[in-house]
């Protein structure tokens, strides 16, 4: 490996080319190797095979997602040695491997072997402010498919974790009338004070049909075949909760209903956005 303490970057899609072109104006050497570029770029450095850009230096830059089936890195522009195995079989211990969800095999084989393994999606400070890209995601993404305007119409959104409680707001602010359903009593005390209508999760079914947006925050099965027998005609569904989500997607399109399962928001709607968030921890973590 080079003594070089630059970065590479492996799969992704456009917030790693913006995180290279980032690191690249600070003065850093850059490597990539399999990820969407925007424009080419020849300040850096094109690896033509994976072991060649994990050989360029000790810091390594995954995608986020890591991956979608835990075999291969996840990219736009695929090369067929862009596997997980053959990943672990190019880094050591002097590596540092950064990305986001990284499976929990990976972790393990990078603990046993002394690599150094960051997930982004487990540093708090990237999960606060990724929340505010993905909660404009959705609303961008509600906004795009649906006829109606957002402004004084019946939403839900359901959960109110960190990202919930953003897109929320974000609602609220835009003139929509915001329900948020939740399990926990302290959580919709917190929905009340904040202004919104709260409606127990275990109520879900006699209150469902009056929303024209919906908002699935939830990653399990909460908009079953029951729940969508009841929702409104003409509503729309954006499920934002991890794969597969919390909507039966096949009964929704039975029924007729607009419903959509809206991963990786922050890498489509604010890729650049994204991509600072992402620099400025990469450079605490390996510059400190």
């Amino acid at each position: 490996m080079s003594e070089n303490n630059g970065f590479a970057f492996i799969g992704g899609d456009l917030r790693q080319f913006f995180m290279a072109e980032e690191l690249l104006e600070k003065g850093f050497d850059v490597c990539i190797y399999g990820i969407e570029m925007l424009h080419d770029d020849k300040r850096m450095t094109a690896a033509i095979s994976l072991e060649e850009a994990t050989s360029f230096c000790e810091n390594i830059v995954c995608p986020v997602p890591f991956s979608r089936n835990k075999k291969e890195i996840l990219s736009s522009r695929f090369r067929q040695d862009m596997t997980i195995e053959n990943l672990l079989s190019c880094i050591n211990k002097g590596h540092k491997l950064f990305g986001g969800s990284i499976p929990e095999y990976v972790v393990e084989e990078c603990e046993s072997r002394s690599i150094q393994c960051f997930d982004f999606m487990k540093m708090e400070e990237v999960a606060v402010k990724n929340a505010v890209a993905t909660a404009e995601g959705a609303i961008a993404e509600a906004v795009i498919k649906s006829p109606v305007n957002l402004h004084r119409r019946p939403c839900i959104v359901l959960g109110f974790g960190r990202c919930a409680k953003v897109l929320a707001s974000k609602l609220k602010g835009m003139g929509a009338c915001v329900s948020v359903a939740a399990r926990s009593t302290s959580q919709l005390a917190v929905a009340e004070a904040s202004g919104y209508a709260p409606v127990k999760l275990d109520k879900l079914l006699s209150n469902i049909g009056k929303y024209d947006f919906i908002f699935n925050t939830i990653p399990s099965m909460i908009l079953d075949s029951n729940a969508l027998e009841l929702v409104k005609k003409g509503a729309l569904i954006i499920d934002i909760a991890s794969k597969p989500g919390g909507t039966d997607f096949e009964k929704a399109g039975e029924l007729g209903i607009d419903a959509y399962l809206c991963l990786g928001l922050p890498g489509k709607i604010a890729p650049k956005a994204s991509a600072e968030i992402l620099s400025s921890v990469l450079l605490e973590y390996t510059q400190s």
